[in-house]
């Protein structure tokens, strides 16, 4: 507690950005580094996505959070930030189309491109 008439103490911090487009592996690695750092450097961590202070407790719901901006990053801009080309991860895209699917277009394109040229040609 401090005493009236005294100042709060200045506080400072570090800020650490986790990028997007790395391996779940190194992503973990690096939300491990920094917790372990700030308990070493005696310095508090807030999560800006958890809205709170965080610890090494919270380091897999820190990951999992990182995955799902991964995922909403690739689906509504369709990149992960990564321009190396390399080691990220890549969720399943449930509204792919099947194959049979996109070979039955083809077929049906060709077929509909021959029907108007041989009524051209005729």
């Amino acid at each position: 507690m401090l005493a009236p008439g005294d100042a709060e103490p200045k506080r400072s911090g570090l800020d650490f950005d986790l990028p997007q487009g790395l391996l779940d592996s190194q992503a973990e690695s690096a939300i491990l580094f920094v917790l372990n750092f700030a308990v070493s450097a005696d310095l508090e961590v807030f999560d800006p996505q958890l809205g709170r202070l965080v610890t090494s407790a919270d380091s897999s719901l820190i990951l999992v959070r990182w995955r799902e901006q991964n995922a909403y990053l690739l689906h509504t801009v369709g990149s992960d930030g990564d321009t190396t080309g390399g080691g990220a991860y890549y969720p399943d895209f449930p509204h792919q189309m099947k194959p049979v699917t996109i070979f039955w277009l083809i077929v049906g394109g060709l077929f509909l491109l021959f029907a108007l040229l041989s009524r051209v040609c005729v």
